[in-house]
């Protein structure tokens, strides 16, 4: 966390260590429990230096992680609300298709079990 705080000093490599912690935080365990006080303590690093990292924010919010991004995400909407526009649209839009995606894959597989159902069911009426 003290090389994070480097991030507030205008000249600092400590932003690009903002990358390896969302990296460290993605390998946490299931709990969210070991690195949580990295996302937990975000009001120490300034919000516009997260905004690069929108999109991999985005896709962590459905982890074990997700509760503490959320916050951090509600910072970024609170103080740069065009910055979230664009990634989270695209990410709307993603959910969606994959949504779309697993329905269609599971009502063609109904289909294709129905079809062979009664095909069984036909070929023991003919025998």
């Amino acid at each position: 966390m003290r090389a994070l705080r480097g991030t507030a000093v205008p000249p600092g490599g400590g932003r690009q260590l903002l990358a390896r912690a969302l990296w460290l935080v993605g390998l946490d365990d299931l709990g969210g429990t070991s690195l949580a006080p990295i996302l937990d303590n975000h009001d120490d690093i300034p919000v516009w230096h997260w905004i690069t990292f929108i999109p991999q924010l985005l896709n962590a919010l459905g982890r074990a992680e997700g509760r503490s991004i959320h916050t951090l995400l509600l910072n970024i909407v609170r103080l740069y609300p065009q910055a979230m526009y664009c990634p989270l649209r695209t990410s709307l839009f993603d959910v969606r298709d994959r949504i779309q995606a697993r329905q269609a894959a599971a009502q063609s597989a109904a289909a294709a079990a129905a079809a062979a159902a009664a095909a069984a069911a036909a070929a023991v009426c003919y025998r």
